[in-house]
């Protein structure tokens, strides 16, 4: 039987259709690999990009939403004016023009730097808290989108209208022929009051949960 020699043998494993069968799966995993890697790097980028996008995103539509309806009244109405868009609902909603140097709803009156101050802490807070949650806690983030927006929007009245902020939204409450009056607010003033509401809820919800999980494990 004549010997086979080294190179010979060599040429065989080489033109082996297993070995190149072997050789083409290794390849193509490989490849797979690298695109789920791609795939999950991508993926990140989405998410870290939406975790810092989507609070910003929120608090732009308030502050958009908020500063046109106060140009809106600011030219349809005049000062200390007063509009029932719809009169089956004038003893309990108006649309006015007040000029206010109080916070939300006329409070403290006449402490316009002092709460400039407070507004530029509070959207500091905010994005910083932001920063911190994970990436999937969307419901928070969109209540501290309302915070930010609404905190930004009063701001920015406060630095344009020397310390004024509009307000345009008047709630009165009829009862034995007196009429209560809840204090005018804007857009920005129910923003912060609605991201705090749903905050709390929020943060309560979660407390209970917690609760929960610790009486079934004990």
């Amino acid at each position: 039987m004549p010997a086979v020699r080294r190179g010979d043998r060599l040429r065989t494993l080489e033109g082996d259709p297993a070995r190149h069968l072997v050789h083409g799966l290794s390849e193509a995993g490989r490849a797979l690999s690298d695109s789920r890697g791609q795939v999950r790097s991508r993926a990140t980028l989405k998410q870290s990009i939406a975790r810092w996008a989507f609070v910003p995103v929120v608090a732009a539509i308030v502050l958009v939403a908020d500063q046109w309806t106060k140009a809106l009244v600011e030219k349809n109405l005049p000062m200390w004016g007063a509009f029932a868009p719809f009169p089956a609902l004038e003893p309990w909603f108006k649309l006015v023009h007040y000029s206010n140097t109080g916070a939300a709803f006329g409070l403290l009156r006449g402490q316009s730097s002092l709460f400039v101050l407070i507004a530029l802490v509070v959207i500091v807070a905010v994005l910083v808290f932001a920063r911190q949650l994970p990436t999937d806690n969307w419901a928070v983030r969109f209540c501290l989108g309302l915070q930010l927006g609404g905190a930004a929007g009063n701001l920015l009245d406060r630095l344009l209208k020397s310390g004024h902020v509009t307000d345009f939204l008047l709630l009165t409450l009829p009862v034995g022929g007196k009429v209560y009056q809840w204090p005018a607010f804007n857009v920005a003033d129910s923003s912060i009051v609605v991201g705090v509401i749903l905050l709390g809820i929020l943060i309560l919800g979660s407390d209970r949960e917690h609760a929960a999980g610790e009486r079934v494990t004990s």
